[in-house]
């Protein structure tokens, strides 16, 4: 059998509690799961209305830091009015979104813990 789908994709934070307020209050996200793992950890996962792909909010350790580039893309058919928005909410962008050489919008924004993201008008591959 083939591979369906992706299904998460994890973002190592330092304080899950804080990262479960950014992603859904500040970006928009919905909180899909949040369940006990293990003896000590939980099972934490955010996503935008309506998208199949979720973030698993995971606790960063000295093997899986926080503050990194995630290398994930999210999509916006008004990608500066998306950024206004988001930074009306507090979102800090690291690269206000500009039109690019090839006609694309694209900026890029980090979460409370230094993750960055990047906010792209191209909806489809």
């Amino acid at each position: 059998m083939a591979l369906e789908r992706t299904q998460s994709v994890k973002v190592y934070v330092t304080d899950v509690e804080s990262a479960i307020s950014f992603y859904t209050e500040s970006l928009g996200m919905e909180k899909r799961a949040d369940h006990p793992f293990g003896e000590k950890d939980r099972w934490v996962t955010v996503a935008p209305p309506g998208d199949s792909l979720s973030l698993s909010l995971r606790p960063a350790d000295d093997e899986h830091r926080a503050g990194v580039d995630t290398g994930i893309q999210f999509g916006s058919t008004d990608v500066r009015a998306t950024a206004e928005e988001l930074i009306a909410r507090g979102v800090r962008f690291t690269e206000f979104p500009a039109e690019q050489s090839w006609g694309s919008w694209m900026g890029e924004f980090a979460d409370q813990d230094g993750n960055t993201y990047v906010l792209y008008d191209r909806l489809t591959d």
